[in-house]
C-alpha cells in the first residue's frame, strides 16, 4: 500500500513539474524584455508605426536586421511578413536616407555594405519562397519594381 501511494504522489509531481517546461517557440521575434515581457520587435514596431521617425525608421531597420541574422544562426523559421515588410520599407529611398543620416554606428554596422534596394527585393522574394501564399500580393509590387 505504502509503494502504491508513492508512486501515485511520484506520478503526480512528474506530472506537475512537466507542466512547467517552457514552450519551443516557431519564430524568432528578438529578445523579449525582463521589465514589460514585450519583444524588442514588438517595441521597434510600435514606434515606428506611431512616431515615423528618422529614428524609429532606424531602429526598425535594425530589429529587422536582427531577425533575419538570429533566425539563420539558430535554424528558426522567419517570422510571416517579416521578409515582406523589411524588403518594403528597405525599397523606400527616404528610408534609406534616413538611415544613412540619422543610424547609429552600431546600427551602420549591422547594415555595412547592403544595398538598401537590392536587398530589398531579395527579400521580397524570399518572402514568396518560404510563404507561396503571399505571392498574390507579392508580386505586383516586384513587377513595379522591375519595370514589368
Amino acid at each position: 500500500m505504502k509503494t502504491i501511494r508513492l508512486f501515485i504522489i511520484s506520478l503526480f509531481a512528474a506530472l506537475m513539474f512537466s507542466s512547467c517546461v517552457t514552450t519551443y517557440t516557431m519564430y524568432y521575434w528578438g529578445p523579449v524584455s525582463s521589465y514589460d515581457k514585450i519583444s524588442k520587435y514588438e517595441k521597434a514596431a510600435y514606434d515606428y508605426y506611431k512616431y515615423q521617425s528618422p529614428e524609429s525608421i532606424c531602429r526598425m531597420i535594425e530589429t529587422y536586421q536582427d531577425i533575419m541574422l538570429k533566425c539563420e544562426a539558430n535554424e528558426k523559421m522567419i517570422p510571416p511578413g517579416v521578409c515582406a515588410d523589411f524588403g518594403y520599407i528597405l525599397l523606400n529611398p527616404e528610408n534609406a536616407a534616413y538611415f544613412n543620416d540619422y543610424a547609429s554606428k552600431s546600427q551602420k554596422k549591422l547594415m555595412a555594405g547592403i544595398v538598401f534596394s537590392e536587398y530589398g527585393k531579395e527579400l521580397l522574394e524570399k518572402e514568396i519562397s518560404l510563404y507561396p501564399e503571399s505571392q498574390q500580393f507579392l508580386e505586383p509590387i516586384l513587377k513595379r519594381i522591375n519595370n514589368e
